[in-house]
């Protein structure tokens, strides 16, 4: 199965700032063998803003070394995820997973579910084992030949103190990137459910009595 995505990247303004916020559209396809395709190109900036557009075709194969769970809605992971695709140059080394799409399965993700997945990075490996944190990127840096990048990490205080810094990260990234704090997000999820749920149920209950009013019209008639 493949995905096709568009992923643009248009500037926001916010003080002397400029954050990049991006909207992607995706639709399935069924393709052969697994590949990946990314162009990019960019504008230099006029001012203090940065214009990108990022145009990536992407397929999971099943030869995978690491499945990478990402958020697609922040601009500064996506910045992160498009270099890492364009890395792993239709190798299919790396699954990119993005989990803001309204199709994530945490049953097709070692049962990672979206909560867990926002409040701090997760890495499938092809055995299903679960790694989170700065190990991620050690494993996707390492598949891709960058391994070099992170293996001061690997000793034990160094990592200790990157993974200080990433939880802090962690914590604070929604805010960072001018977004709601993750029990707002997760409360937003909840009541967007509960109404679809409702109006599945009102659509039914609706219907049932249009189709009594029917019978009973037919019945007197």
């Amino acid at each position: 199965m493949a995905f096709v995505s568009t992923i643009r990247v248009a500037p926001t303004k916010i003080g002397d700032a400029s954050i990049c916020g991006i909207k992607r559209s995706s639709r399935k396809i069924t393709r052969g063998p697994s590949k990946c395709k990314l162009r990019m190109t960019a504008t230099e900036p006029v001012t203090d803003t940065v214009q990108e557009t990022v145009e990536v075709e992407e397929e999971v194969g099943e030869d995978f070394k690491v499945k990478l769970l990402y958020d697609g809605e922040c601009p500064i992971c996506m910045r992160e995820v498009v270099f890492l695709m364009k890395k792993d140059a239709g190798r299919g080394f790396i699954s990119f997973v993005d989990i803001s799409d309204e199709n994530y399965d945490p049953a097709q993700n070692a049962n990672i579910s979206w909560e867990k997945a926002m409040g701090r990075i997760h890495a499938v490996l092809p055995d299903g084992s679960v790694v989170t944190g700065v190990k991620v990127f050690q494993k996707t840096y390492d598949v891709i030949g960058l391994g070099w990048l992170f293996e001061a990490t690997k000793l034990p205080v160094v990592g200790n103190i990157a993974d200080g810094v990433y939880d802090v990260w962690a914590k604070y990234r929604l805010r960072i990137t001018g977004r709601r704090d993750l029990e707002q997000l997760i409360q937003e999820k909840e009541e967007i459910a509960r109404q679809l749920a409702e109006d599945e149920d009102c659509e039914d209950t609706c219907r049932a009595e249009y189709e009594d009013e029917e019978e009973a019209d037919i019945g007197l008639s």
